[in-house]
């Protein structure tokens, strides 16, 4: 009886292992050499998942967890199949991303991913001039037209964009209405305590204009961000370019920097000029370019590699599960 129980509990796992193994197996090849497709133009990358009690369904589709991506990303690098990176933005959107921490989490993920595939393939990060084959990220865009979209960007090492487009360099603002005429207006009077005089949480509601305490707090806010934004863009382009620049030649870069920003969207052409970009392209001939750079014309879009992750995942948990049910199924019949 022993004998029969445990020939059967073994049918029955082999069978189910097997079918478990065809599927996994069947859902999650790949080709042999690709190139990772990372479309933020049309995908949204969410901090959290989204509310399962959400009413708009329809906002819901086309969105990935930035954790998934990120890990997507940090897999590929050292998966010997992936021979380069393609981050694809739009000209709607910031980039794929919401905030300036997911941004600055995607921008450091890419860069990874190239030091890595350069350590990988022998190629020391310190080169000063690292030839055009051992480039592993591309970025680009119809435009650059978010806030993080070309910070993002630049996070690959070679930035592109399409002709007769428009590139807006990283910057910054806010702003806040103040509502106490409005309230006014409807008999509404709003009653605070004030603890300090930088606490100005409250002034919309109650004041007319900004007080100079808030309006400081406002300035120190987005220059502390802006000064974490600019310098990274700035550095990211000077690399690229191979420019080996002393003090006073990053001095002037810096102030030429400023002065674009200050002009606000520049065309991709005058962003070409100025080293912003690399190379000006439309969306039909990136395919042609990414092959010549990578090595193959086969791409494969980051929500389809990571659904291949989490099914291998699966399927090693199966097997593993049939390995330890068998196992413990033997030791019962020795018994």
């Amino acid at each position: 009886d022993a004998m029969m129980r445990f020939r059967r509990l073994a049918a029955g796992i082999g069978i189910g292992g097997a079918f478990a193994y065809y599927k996994f197996k069947r859902t999650v090849e790949l080709p042999q050499s690709f190139v990772l497709d990372v479309d933020l133009s049309s995908v949204s990358l969410d901090e959290a998942k989204p509310s399962p009690s959400a009413l708009n369904f329809a906002s819901q589709t086309n969105r990935m967890l930035l954790r998934e991506a990120l890990g997507a990303i940090d897999t590929a690098a050292s998966d010997e199949r992936v021979t380069g990176l393609c981050l694809r933005l739009g000209s709607a959107g910031e980039g794929g991303v919401r905030s300036l921490a997911a941004a600055q989490e995607l921008r450091a993920a890419l860069r990874a991913f190239s030091e890595s595939k350069r350590l990988s393939a022998g190629v020391s990060a310190a080169t000063e001039a690292p030839p055009a084959e051992k480039e592993y990220t591309v970025a680009w865009a119809d435009a650059y037209a978010g806030t993080y979209s070309f910070y993002v960007g630049t996070g690959c090492e070679r930035v592109l964009c399409q002709p007769d487009s428009v590139v807006q360099l990283p910057s910054l603002t806010v702003t806040t209405p103040y509502l106490q005429r409005l309230l006014g207006r409807y008999g509404v009077s709003v009653q605070t305590v004030r603890r300090g005089e930088y606490k100005s949480a409250f002034e919309p509601l109650t004041e007319c204009r900004p007080s100079k305490a808030s309006q400081r707090n406002t300035r120190e806010l987005l220059a502390n961000l802006f000064g974490q934004i600019a310098p990274a863009v700035l550095s990211a382009r000077l690399e690229a370019s191979g420019a080996q620049l002393g003090f006073f030649g990053r001095w002037r870069a810096q102030r030429r920097f400023r002065r674009l920003i200050s002009r606000g969207f520049i065309t991709a052409e005058e962003a070409l000029d100025e080293g912003m970009l690399d190379g000006v392209l439309y969306a039909d001939e990136l395919g042609e370019y990414l092959s010549s750079r990578f090595g193959t014309s086969k791409k494969c879009a980051i929500g389809r590699y990571t659904r291949s992750l989490q099914q291998l995942k699966a399927r090693d948990r199966v097997i593993a599960a049939a390995t330890e049910q068998c196992a413990k199924a033997t030791h019962a019949a020795k018994a």
